[in-house]
């Protein structure tokens, strides 16, 4: 008994020093980010100012936003990087970033919170609203690739000429059982990824490959429907985009509580055409046959499947080059931050994705 009551003492103990250890740690990491930034000659000055727990989005945002030339302060909330520490901490990674809670001339900046400020005098103020699920949208952040994709710069130009060696291709987490969340029916009206999987597996047994060794992967997959469970083993995110530029097509299943996934947005980056049951959830929205394919339901997902085996090459390169096109204009972070801050003066509201945040504005019971 005296035994489990100094472990447990021990255990809180160490909790209260590891959470005091990160509190300085953070805090000199801020003075040291401070020191080291040097101010741009930009004219536009944003104040970021973010309230709520977004996780590995708060990255993103700020990442997103570090693309443009622009002065960035961020507001000193120590409570982001304690909540999502594996993303967020890389935020002190990019250049030319400080952290203030107090803005000495908020005249000469344009606020960014997704709160709206009670008594300061700003030059703009930009509401972020993470409300974005079934809306008219003017101005919205797209949705990103996966943030070490930008963290470690793993950007790769598209191969649009020349031939792949996988038809269609997926990879990723799929059989298990949150892969199968009611959420993605009951909300969206859509087949979940595990749902899709299982039907696809199914019908098409003499097609599909099941890579369980790497490898397997990088062989001749033509006429082949490939799937790389992640229980079977992970593709290291190095080599991530350079195995989906070797597919024509990607089977962009829903994630676990929306629709989109980073992977679709991954895939298009290097042209490859995603089949998905969810363009309308892209700002302008995907068009079937022209930058993707479209599946309404588990009947038509089996004939999109055999339409997208029996594409020619010429039909396959002129759908990749849209898929291309329309990755460069409204998903290219580096361009459509541009893009944004050229309108900023323009926009009241600013859409953001951030997952589960996004979809606790609609519903409260997602589990």
């Amino acid at each position: 008994m005296i035994k489990f009551i100094w472990k447990k003492l021990f255990k809180k103990v160490y909790f209260k020093l590891t959470k005091i250890f990160i509190f300085f740690k953070i805090n000199l990491k801020f003075l040291k980010k401070n020191f080291l930034s040097e101010k741009n000659e930009a004219q536009i000055n944003l104040y970021i100012d973010i309230n709520e727990n977004i996780g590995r989005y708060y990255y993103l945002l700020i990442k997103f936003f570090s693309y443009t030339n622009v002065n960035i302060i961020l507001s000193k909330k120590i409570n982001l990087f304690f909540n999502n520490r594996k993303y967020n901490e890389y935020i002190f990674s990019i250049k030319n970033i400080q952290f203030k809670n107090y803005i000495k001339k908020p005249e000469k900046y344009i606020y960014i919170s997704d709160q709206v400020p009670i008594d300061m005098k700003w030059k703009h103020f930009v509401k972020l609203d993470y409300d974005i699920f079934f809306k008219k949208k003017d101005f919205e952040i797209p949705y990103s690739m996966h943030p070490m994709i930008y963290h470690k710069n793993l950007f790769m130009r598209e191969r649009l000429n020349t031939e792949r060696n996988i038809d269609i291709f997926f990879a990723g987490g799929g059989v298990e059982p949150q892969y199968d969340n009611e959420v993605i029916g009951r909300i969206y009206n859509k087949l979940s990824r595990k749902k899709a999987l299982n039907i696809i597996k199914n019908h098409f047994t003499n097609q599909v490959s099941i890579i369980k060794k790497r490898s397997e992967l990088y062989c001749n997959h033509l006429n082949k429907i490939v799937i790389v469970e992640g229980n079977n083993f992970r593709i290291p995110i190095e080599e991530w985009l350079y195995t989906l530029m070797d597919a024509n097509f990607f089977l962009a299943l829903p994630g676990v509580l929306m629709p989109q996934s980073h992977n679709i947005i991954e895939a298009m980056s290097v042209g490859t055409i995603p089949i998905t049951q969810y363009p309308e959830f892209f700002n302008p929205p995907l068009k079937k046959m022209y930058n993707c394919i479209v599946y309404k339901d588990s009947e038509d997902l089996i004939d999109k499947i055999y339409l997208a085996l029996s594409l020619k090459p010429k039909d396959i390169l002129k759908i990749r080059n849209n898929v291309s096109e329309y990755y460069s204009n409204f998903l290219n972070y580096k361009f459509v931050s541009k893009k944004i801050i050229q309108n900023i003066f323009k926009i009241n509201t600013l859409y953001y994705n951030t997952e589960e945040i996004s979809l606790s504005k609609i519903s409260k019971n997602y589990v």
